[in-house]
């Protein structure tokens, strides 16, 4: 395989890993069964209106 020359700033490369990073969060948050639970009782608690802490229900 021949090596091709990219020109790619190094700020470009830095947003490209932060993203990738951002990437790898999310994916283990959507592989983690708990933590996708928290989300979905969030997001019902939005939809109900209930949007601070002491709204919601213990």
């Amino acid at each position: 395989m021949e090596k091709q020359s990219t020109n790619v700033t190094r700020e470009e490369l830095d947003g490209f890993l932060r993203e990738l990073e951002s990437l790898k969060s999310t994916i283990e948050v959507l592989r983690d069964g708990e933590m996708m639970k928290q989300i979905r009782e969030s997001e019902e608690n939005i939809k109900k209106g209930k949007t601070r802490l002491f709204d919601i229900d213990a």
